[in-house]
């Protein structure tokens, strides 16, 4: 469990670090986690931690998550469609 979470750490800080100025993600210093909260309360989704939604919205953004879905549409995860439309409104297409 703990090589998960800092693989996800890992995995993150990469993303985060090699995405700067992409236009996939909302701009440097800006918090997408209220604007998070507002979308996964319309959704009916789980709400998770801020750390935590930024940690999967990182693999979400960057694409890394899409191989996990199994082909099944974005749509059917509410918190995970929260997080891109929060975090990544242009990757949403990606996941369709």
């Amino acid at each position: 469990m703990m090589k998960r979470a800092l693989l996800a750490v890992a995995v993150a800080m990469i993303t985060i670090t090699s995405c700067g100025g992409s236009g996939n993600s909302v701009t440097e210093g800006e918090s997408p986690y209220p604007n998070y909260l507002e979308i996964v309360n319309d959704l009916g989704g789980d709400v998770i931690p801020k750390d935590d939604a930024a940690i999967r919205a990182s693999l979400l953004c960057s694409g890394s998550a899409k191989e996990m879905l199994g082909g099944v549409p974005i749509s059917e995860f509410p918190t995970d469609l929260a997080l891109i439309r929060a975090y990544c409104p242009k990757m949403e297409s990606e996941y369709s």
